[in-house]
């Protein structure tokens, strides 16, 4: 007797969702007759002597049914035929529980240093690539072990190396560890039952290569080859874990990626007949080298996935260190093992737990630094599934501000963490964020250290909107010199008010972006000056809300009344630090404002009028 399709030596089945496994086992034998199977374990048997199919025409069949999950469990098949026993097969030993497709390219591959490989455990299998079920130990992917031809290039013909050259080549292999056994082993720890591998993953490998559209092909493709072990292991499988898209990030790919995930997850659920079958995602990390716009693409295509298909979650591996230049560090893999078994245990187990930390809003406020301290402007970062609250080694790191054209602009000076909120502390008035866009994990190789404490980080996002509904600024004031006044008590309202009926010395206040700062000339910095502006409204406004900020010692007037003033001002510039409600008449409105200016170099002013 040969089994050639169903039940192999040392398969993991799928448990169905009752607990339970069942297998339609077919082969060959030149015996006629009944199939009768028995199932035992250590402790005795499960299953006696029963009857399970037939065996004619040089094939036979049987149904294994309702073993329940754990193992191993032994497997003796026979043909009976006038109660006698004509052809006999055992399978000394096989599993139920759950099993998994490992897909994508070289970081699910593994290229980790197998100095850090995890330790085997006996309840974690892998079904290898020359079709053998085993123990799984780093390297769970042997490519030149394939019988499928795309990934050797020989595949089981005349040209294939002999097993002796096959075993060299692993005992000389400095790289290998991959999150395949770190997942195997957070996932048993979890369920208590065996967990199957299905290695399957290509370094190097574009979406192009994994195209659904190939597997006509079998073997010769990686979709194909994927699909034949799928076939011929005859099961279901709990889920697929897939890490791929480093082939991808280049300009022309990254415009159809989104388009070609969704069709190779579509295809996998059709051609395994699972409609509902998870897929967990890692959100490709760092390089030390590329197209950053492009690899920041993959990654924000890869987080927004679940937002358009159901069934898919994602982790990030952005914060995880290096063994080379692109790859996973054989250490870190035990992170994204982790990772990607809690966002198993949630799709596939229906686990009460959080799955994969996803962005939720982005806010800009103005509220106090700190306790008792002034106001300031803050970006205020949600996020869903974070699990005990948010953490991060050392000062949290990863988030930037970039423009329109990706450059990176240096206004977060502080970053907090407070439970799901991470709190951007930024340089300058809201309203300098007008067209400016939020990133976390700019560019390929970027530096963040944000998770939360059960061990998830934060995914990759890119040009995010900040959008500011704070009031504009007041512009285009006309300022002058103010000479002769010595000390800010002789800012008096006679004085300024001669002052500014001088026609002579006016000149537009000079204005800078990033402060809105207001001054006579961009050079000349230690000189009081008089600004004033006209503001116009098309009918009186009585409740208006007043918002000024200063830097040195002021006085303000509205319409010649006194409206603000502070003698004791000092660094820095706070919009909203002192407010007053005022009233707008018709027509025109006389903004007037002595700023004194004790000597050094001094920022200026900044101010917003609004309903």
């Amino acid at each position: 007797m040969k089994i050639t399709r169903g039940l192999f030596n040392g398969q993991v089945l799928q448990r169905d969702d009752e607990g339970v496994g069942q297998a339609f086992i077919a082969g060959t034998s030149a015996r006629v007759g009944t199939v009768e199977l028995k199932v035992s374990s250590s402790e005795g048997t499960i299953q006696k002597w029963i009857e399970a199919g037939e065996s004619k025409g040089k094939k036979y069949f049987a149904m294994l049914q309702e073993i329940p999950a754990g193992g191993p469990y032994k497997l003796k098949l026979r043909i009976r035929k006038a109660g006698k026993t004509v052809d006999e097969l055992t399978i000394e030993e096989f599993f139920v529980g759950d099993v998994w497709i490992l897909a994508g390219q070289s970081n699910m591959e593994g290229v980790g240093n197998l100095s850090a490989k995890p330790k085997s455990h006996p309840m974690v299998r892998a079904f290898y690539m020359h079709d053998v079920w085993g123990k799984a130990e780093s390297p769970v992917h042997r490519l030149s072990e394939a019988v499928d031809i795309f990934h050797n290039g020989y595949g089981d013909g005349e040209n294939r190396p002999s097993q002796k050259e096959l075993d060299k080549v692993f005992k000389e292999r400095l790289k290998g560890v991959s999150p395949a056994i770190y997942f195997g082993k957070d996932m048993f720890k979890a369920t208590g039952v065996p967990q199957g591998l299905i290695a399957c993953a290509h370094g190097g490998t574009s979406m192009a290569q994994w195209s659904p559209d190939l597997k006509e092909q079998g073997g010769a493709s990686l979709y194909g080859a994927m699909l034949r072990r799928f076939e011929k292991l005859g099961q279901p499988i709990k889920g697929v874990l897939w890490y791929q898209g480093e082939s991808d990030a280049g300009e022309e790919p990254a415009k159809v990626y989104t388009q070609k995930m969704v069709e190779l997850i579509q295809a996998t659920r059709n051609d395994f007949k699972q409609p509902e079958l998870p897929w967990g995602i890692v959100q490709i990390g760092s390089h030390i080298c590329g197209n950053g716009q492009c690899w920041n693409d993959i990654q924000e295509q890869q987080r927004l996935l679940p937002e358009i298909l159901p069934y898919v979650d994602v982790v990030s591996a952005n914060d995880l260190e290096l063994d080379d230049g692109i790859h996973v560090s054989g250490k870190d893999y035990k992170i994204l093992g982790s990772r990607l078994s809690r966002i198993m245990r949630k799709l596939s187990q229906n686990e009460d737990i959080n799955g994969g930390i996803q962005f939720k809003s982005a806010e800009l406020i103005w509220a106090p630094t700190g306790k008792n301290e002034a106001m300031g402007t803050q970006l205020v970062v949600k996020y869903r599934n974070v699990s005990k609250g948010l953490t991060s080694e050392g000062r949290p790191h990863g988030f930037v501000i970039t423009n329109a054209v990706g450059d990176v602009i240096h206004k977060i000076y502080k970053t907090k963490l407070y439970k799901n909120k991470v709190i951007l502390y930024l340089n300058g008035p809201a309203y300098t964020l007008q067209g400016t866009f939020l990133n976390y994990g700019h560019g390929c190789y970027h530096y963040c250290n944000i998770q939360d404490k059960a061990g998830m980080g934060l995914p990759a996002m890119s040009q995010m909107s900040i959008v500011c509904n704070f009031p504009s600024p007041i512009e285009k004031m006309q300022v002058k010199s103010i000479q002769g006044l010595k000390s800010f008590n002789a800012f008096t309202d006679k004085k300024i008010q001669t002052l500014v009926k001088e026609r002579k010395g006016w000149r537009q206040a000079h204005c800078e972006p990033n402060a809105h700062l207001m001054r006579t000339t961009p050079e000349k910095l230690d000189e009081n000056s008089c600004l004033y502006r006209y503001i116009h409204t098309a009918k009186e406004q009585k409740i208006v809300d007043f918002e000024f900020g200063a830097d040195a010692p002021f006085k303000i007037w509205l319409n010649g009344d006194l409206i603000l003033e502070d003698g004791n001002a000092i660094n820095h510039v706070v919009l909203g630090e002192y407010k007053a409600s005022v009233t707008l008449k018709k027509g025109r409105n006389k903004m007037l404002i002595a700023y004194f200016n004790p000597g050094g170099v001094h920022w200026g002013i900044i101010a917003t009028i609004s309903e």
